[in-house]
């Protein structure tokens, strides 16, 4: 699905007239009390996707949302700006020297990323991976949206930011604080991207990946 054009994989945007990938990481799937979701076959649309923190991106009812598509963590996601593959999940109450608290873990997980189009260096931001972590009876309302933590407690981590460059693969790790009584976690992605001279925001497909939880190697399955 790797695509020409100017686009950008989760919070953020590109500029097709510019041909910059810019990125508004204050962008974010907010929650609401009477979503309904069903944990058998989960749609974009059971989410809220009014941002927060930028006046200049769509609510949700100017936001078209297109198809949805659905991974296990075996499976590699192809975007249209890159490839994502899941090589390896640790769940551990410990990473670096930070001990995770209470009723709190870290989930590692070891990706890699092959970028693709026509913009031969861009930027890309941990913070464009987001997980939902499901916990509680009620699956309308209680779960958790968590961004990758920041860089720095974990050897080979990715950092906040990086360059990426067309057809070089990156590997590293993203690291999340999740509730140990989650019993479902999804890895959270979706398409948006800026259109010509207006800079009108355009939201494009979404991918969805469950994580089941158990430490997991692609080397070892």
């Amino acid at each position: 699905m790797c695509s020409q054009r100017h686009l950008f994989l989760g919070t953020g945007c590109s500029n097709s007239s510019q041909g910059i990938r810019s990125s508004n990481i204050e962008t974010e799937i907010s929650a609401s009390e009477t979503i309904s979701f069903d944990m058998e076959n989960p749609n974009m649309e059971d989410f809220d996707l009014e941002p927060t923190g930028s006046e200049d991106v769509p609510k949700e009812e100017d936001v078209p949302i297109g198809e949805t598509y659905f991974f296990e963590r075996e499976d590699k996601i192809s975007t249209m700006f890159y490839d994502l593959q899941i090589d390896g999940v640790t769940f551990t109450d410990a990473v670096g020297d930070v001990i995770a608290d209470g009723e709190r873990e870290f989930m590692v997980l070891d990706v890699a990323i092959t970028p693709c189009g026509d913009e031969l260096v861009f930027s890309m931001y941990a913070q464009e991976f987001l997980m939902v972590c499901f916990t509680g009876d009620f699956v309308n309302q209680d779960y958790e949206k968590l961004y990758p933590l920041e860089e720095g407690l974990e050897e080979g981590q990715l950092e906040d930011m990086w360059l990426a460059t067309v057809g070089e693969e990156i590997k590293g790790k993203l690291v999340y604080d999740i509730p140990k009584d989650a019993f479902r976690n999804v890895l959270l992605v979706y398409d948006s991207y800026t259109t010509g001279y207006s800079n009108e925001t355009v939201f494009g497909d979404g991918y969805m990946m469950t994580i089941p939880k158990e430490n997991w190697s692609r080397e070892t399955e």
